[in-house]
């Protein structure tokens, strides 16, 4: 890392920081909670029955101690009696969203007592080793084994999108992760996710993600091998998702979000992320690097907004980036692709950009579609970007229904995503070969549709406790529906269906086994008219944590 980008990291977050100390939660290292844990829907639910707010939820990962903050939040309404007026009427819907909330606190006890909720201290922990305070240790849990059976039509392999950059060879696919960390005085946390993938092609052992924490008050510091995903959609997101391979990188935030001190107060709440990481060699310029801001407000409980930065800058045979060329790239000062004339400027980047928001409120009980509403969104833009002045827009939108028609746990997501041909490509920083740039190892870092493209996605999900048996306290089945379209622009469009569906059963959140079907057609294949394959995926996996 540069002088430069050290200092512009510093910069920031010494702003964000300036107030922190005197109105922010006191904060603890911990380690990340994966992109796709059942954790961060469960916590929209709370949060669309008005029982906790939305800051912080659409930069993840979160850590286990800010989702114990938010925990908590739910925890201290329902022991003052700072319910919302519809629960009132409604007691069946409390007993749900306190079901909901007791998972919570089984498997984020130990965070939950940390932060001084003594609600979730049980006996036991009364006596436990004085040494667990200064060094908190984790090794070998929880683990997680995938067992995938592919048939692929038409090419050799198959990218599982959000998935780490996950490929699938044809045959059999085994991938076993486990998820060890180690806790030094709550300031210092080593995480890691060592994983083992065997194919028909070969095997494989590597890191899947890796980190190092450093946390003082609300400031976070870490360095390592992390996925990430910016932004409230679910099946998507136009500029950070994690379905590329994790980046290496550096990263600054703050953990919880803070409040400006006197009357500014009121206003709401904000948070910030930033981070920086290296690209791969085989680029027409090497490993240039990848920087990435992210600013949050919530002035409701129930409304998150944010804008969001990126930009890929320097590499060998560019221009060095210094602190002040960052400032005029996130200002926007820098928003040309590229120079005129001869010159070279440091300022000739590959640059997006975009607002979300997030909005979850409960639905009257006159209203009997559902018990509670979510709206979300993601406006983005290609090198060139205002609301005014988009010349190649994109766009995420979704709605997420729960306990439609008042059928408690049955849950419906509806999400499209929209771009232009512009998306994703650049003529200075394209991998070798394509003009591809957006992208880490070949995959696109943003939304996995691609540019000049669109995608619409259906789930409809059902919790099913008459299934439940001694063994497995708590099922739900999900069936979803996925239509792609790429190359909108062009004569011949390539179309993509997916159906799949999936079951899962757990066992007092230790053990949890799934199993899933997906099927993928495919029209105009490649851009050729009239061609077509099809591909399946079986899909098994155990998850145990000790």
């Amino acid at each position: 890392m540069s002088r430069g980008a050290l200092f512009f990291i510093l910069l920031i977050i010494a702003i964000f920081n300036l107030c922190i100390f005197q109105n922010s939660a006191l904060s603890f290292s911990s380690p990340d909670i994966p992109i796709h844990h059942w954790s961060y829907e469960s916590i929209e639910k709370l949060a669309m029955g008005g029982l906790v707010g939305l800051s912080g939820i659409d930069a993840k990962p979160m850590t286990r101690v800010q989702m114990a903050y938010t925990i908590k939040e739910a925890m201290d309404n329902i022991e003052e009696e700072k319910l919302p007026p519809h629960l009132s009427f409604d007691r069946e819907y409390v007993e749900y969203l306190q079901n909901i909330l007791y998972k919570l606190i089984d498997e984020f006890r130990e965070e939950l007592v940390l932060i001084g909720a003594s609600a979730a201290r049980v006996e036991s922990e009364e006596d436990e080793s004085p040494l667990k305070k200064y060094l908190n240790t984790h090794i070998g849990f929880p683990i997680e084994t995938e067992q995938r059976f592919v048939s692929v039509k038409s090419r050799g392999d198959l990218l599982l999108e959000n998935e780490n950059g996950l490929r699938l060879d044809k045959g059999y696919n085994l991938r076993t992760r486990v998820y060890p960390w180690v806790n030094m005085f709550n300031l210092f946390t080593f995480s890691a996710r060592p994983a083992l993938r065997l194919s028909e092609t070969g095997t494989e052992v590597f890191l899947d993600e890796a980190a190092a924490k450093f946390t003082l008050w609300n400031l976070e510091l870490s360095a390592g091998k992390s996925a990430m995903w910016w932004g409230p959609g679910y099946h998507g997101a136009m500029l950070i998702s994690n379905n590329a391979e994790p980046l290496t990188l550096a990263r600054a935030r703050t953990v919880n979000h803070f409040r400006l001190p006197w009357v500014l107060k009121h206003i709401g709440s904000f948070g910030v992320n930033f981070f920086i990481s290296k690209l791969e060699k085989d680029r027409v310029y090497p490993e240039p690097r990848l920087a990435g801001l992210r600013l949050e407000y919530s002035p409701l409980p129930c409304l998150s907004l944010a804008a969001n930065r990126t930009d890929i800058s320097g590499g060998r045979g560019r221009p060095k980036t210094r602190a002040r060329d960052y400032w005029k790239i996130f200002y926007g000062a820098g928003r040309d692709e590229f120079s005129t004339g001869q010159e070279i400027k440091r300022t000739d980047t590959d640059q997006l950009a975009s607002f979300d928001l997030r909005f979850a409120a409960p639905l009257p009980q006159a209203v009997p579609i559902a018990s509670g509403l979510e709206i979300y969104g993601e406006w983005a833009g290609e090198d060139r970007f205002s609301f005014w002045e988009n010349e190649s827009p994109g766009f995420l939108a979704g709605v997420f229904l729960t306990d439609i028609f008042k059928n408690k746990g049955t849950d419906i997501r509806v999400e499209y995503a929209k771009d232009k041909p512009a998306w994703y490509i650049h003529g200075i920083y394209n991998i070798d070969g394509s003009n591809l740039a957006y992208a880490y190892k070949d995959e696109i870092i943003g939304h996995h549709m691609g540019g000049d493209a669109d995608d619409l996605f259906f789930r409809v999900s059902k919790e099913m406790p008459f299934l439940s048996t001694p063994y497995f306290d708590a099922v739900k089945a999900g069936v979803q529906v996925d239509r792609e379209r790429h190359g909108l622009s062009l004569g011949v469009q390539e179309r993509m269906l997916e159906i799949a569906g999936d079951i899962l059963w757990t066992h007092k959140g230790q053990l949890a086994f799934s199993f899933g079907y997906e099927f993928e057609q495919y029209k105009n294949f490649a851009y050729v008219a009239g061609s077509g394959t099809r591909n399946h995926i079986v899909t098994a996996m155990i998850h145990v944590t000790f």
